[in-house]
């Protein structure tokens, strides 16, 4: 099965300590985020300080679509301009990469 994925690897901002930073993430963006048409799987990936000190980003968020045309009416509706929009508000960065993933089992 072959399904588009959206991946964006997130910074959060300076001032902000990780563990708000998570809970904000996983709590009020994820409810917007869940409000996404076509939306099929929502993972969030925190990166573990303790363990990855220098890692350069925060963490990454893994979004699930049947088909990349899915996505794009996602992140077109309503919904998809209210989570982008809440992402600058919360973030100092974000990359976005967009593939479609192929699963083997």
């Amino acid at each position: 099965m072959i399904m588009y994925k959206h991946v964006g690897f997130l910074t959060k901002r300076a001032e902000q300590p990780f563990a708000d930073f998570v809970s904000y993430w996983q709590t009020a963006h994820a409810d917007l985020a869940r409000q996404l048409p076509g939306l099929r799987r929502y993972v969030l990936n925190p990166i573990d300080r303790t363990s990855n000190p220098d890692s350069p980003v925060d963490g990454f968020a893994e979004l699930w679509f049947d088909a990349e045309a899915d996505a794009e009416a996602a992140w077109t509706s309503a919904a998809g301009t209210a989570t982008a929009a809440d992402a600058q508000s919360f973030l100092a960065g974000l990359v976005v990469v967009n593939l479609h993933e192929i699963t083997i089992r």
